[in-house]
């Protein structure tokens, strides 16, 4: 798997509020808190209509805010380290194929310039598929920046940041050293990150980390 910038989603809400899932028709969604696998922060599986269950995983998540480089109280700044795993089951596995997308939601008070700006880079990926599956991960993450025109909030933007392909029954790949930043909020922000993973034929199931607040 090759991972790339990906592209933004933005979503506006009067107050944050409670996600919702979307996944295909004819699939359903076991959601899992993670509490009874050391290591395992959150995970969610779906049956889909075609003979086999998606799973994707979060391992090991960290974020470390730190002071803003730029010394700008608009700003926030931090460092995420963390393993991300999809996992197929069924008849039908060994010939899966599809997308992994990783990114955040972040939830804001009020934006005083109407405008967030991301930027994400990494300095280390570690490609860890099982023998003879999966994932085939290559150099690092590009740094990428975006600016959105978000109006002046309270809000919520989604910010999808990476993506690459993948096949076979599962895989993994472990991040180090993520370095994020948005600028132009006021107050205590909300950040989650998530995992979504896309078959060919078009299910999805996205797993949501917990909330880290800044």
């Amino acid at each position: 798997m090759k991972l790339r910038p990906s592209r933004i989603r933005a979503r506006f809400a009067p107050m944050v509020s409670a996600v919702v899932v979307a996944v295909s028709a004819g699939t359903a969604a076991l959601l899992g808190s993670g509490t009874a696998n050391a290591g395992l922060d959150n995970w969610t599986v779906i049956e889909t209509p075609n003979g086999y269950s998606m799973e994707v995983q979060q391992w090991d998540t960290s974020l470390q805010f730190v002071p803003p480089l730029d010394r700008n109280p608009l700003t926030r700044e931090w460092f995420q380290d963390g393993k991300t795993a999809f996992v197929v089951r069924g008849s039908k596995a060994s010939s899966f194929s599809g997308t992994i997308t990783m990114g955040y939601q972040v939830g804001y008070p009020f934006s005083p310039t109407g405008q967030i700006n991301l930027n994400y880079s990494t300095p280390g990926i570690d490609s860890r598929p099982p023998p003879g599956e999966g994932i085939q991960l290559k150099n690092l993450i590009p740094t990428a920046g975006f600016a959105l025109s978000v109006g002046y909030g309270p809000g919520v933007q989604v910010f999808e940041v990476a993506s690459g392909d993948v096949s076979g029954a599962g895989g993994s790949f472990v991040v180090h050293g993520v370095h994020c930043t948005v600028t132009g909020v006021i107050g205590s922000t909300n950040i989650r990150p998530f995992v979504t993973l896309t078959s060919s034929k078009g299910d999805s199931v996205t797993t949501y980390g917990k909330i880290w607040e800044n």
